[in-house]
């Protein structure tokens, strides 16, 4: 699929925005959107962003686009980039699973440590919602390129929390939620979770992987969550058994407020992250 390169969302000539094609499994690419400070080198932490459920870099709102310009603007790169299925990469999103999202993270964070330009030390993995599963189960499986890892809001029974949702908006037993189609319709989300999608999340672990995990765990989490309750992110945050530090902040799941954007909690969720790069990564 063809793509247009992403616009700089200011003209701060100090940050440089690239788009990649990133190679991934079955002879696929995703996109990818890194911004990085005009004198970026080889000593520069690098942040690969992993997105929640939807799959795409950007989202509706922008928000991830304006903390990588602000990361970017002190020294950091952050890495954007489309699940498979999903905004500008290859393959159809009726086959996305939380396996196939696993391969992708895997392949974003190993295309960027074999880069020459990139500190393949300095790398931290951010996670949002499900991205934050994600990248529980990225790391577990290399702990050697993950210096650290920052959940915005954590899941652990993912199958009963996507069950949860839908009794919740649509008022759907797992029975009735396929009705013989092989996928169904997210209100709100405006996207399809598959039967294949919701059979694959039996093949994950997650308070096993938090367990085993090395890499240090840090967490945000909002006090008016109502997709991920503070004390589903809380059990999973006490799982962990590496070194781990757990932020309660103002705001909602969305960074939305009934009057329009939280931007008190935008800039919370901002000055977390620069403090989890300067003391992890």
């Amino acid at each position: 699929m063809s793509f247009s390169p992403v616009r700089p969302i200011s003209a701060d000539k100090s940050v440089v925005t690239r788009d990649f094609r990133v190679p991934c499994p079955g002879g696929t690419y995703l996109h990818a959107v890194e911004m990085a400070p005009q004198n970026a080198d080889a000593s520069s932490p690098t942040v690969v962003a992993i997105q929640g459920t939807g799959g795409a870099a950007f989202g509706s709102h922008r928000w991830r686009l304006r903390l990588g310009h602000c990361l970017a603007a002190a020294g950091t790169r952050f890495i954007l980039f489309d699940c498979r299925g999903h905004g500008y990469s290859d393959g159809e999103k009726i086959n996305t699973t939380v396996t196939s999202i696993v391969e992708d993270a895997s392949a974003v964070l190993h295309w960027a440590t074999s880069r020459t330009d990139v500190s393949s030390s300095r790398i931290g993995l951010f996670g949002f919602s499900l991205g934050s599963a994600i990248a529980v189960l990225v790391a577990e499986h290399s702990a050697t390129l993950v210096r650290s890892i920052l959940a915005f809001k954590m899941t652990f029974d993912m199958a009963s929390g996507f069950l949860w949702y839908f009794e919740r908006f649509d008022r759907f037993s797992l029975d009735r939620i396929f009705d013989g189609t092989g996928r169904a319709w997210i209100r709100g989300l405006e996207d399809y979770v598959t039967e294949s999608f919701f059979d694959d999340l039996t093949n994950h672990d997650i308070i096993q992987s938090i367990s085993q995990i090395v890499t240090p765990l840090w967490v945000i989490q909002p006090k008016d969550d109502d997709q991920v309750p503070r004390w589903v992110t809380r059990k999973a945050y006490e799982a962990a058994r590496t070194e781990k530090q757990f932020f309660l902040i103002d705001g909602s799941h969305t960074l939305l407020k009934p009057d329009g954007w939280d931007h008190e909690q935008e800039a919370m969720v901002h000055s977390i992250v620069t403090q989890w790069i300067d003391e992890t990564l």
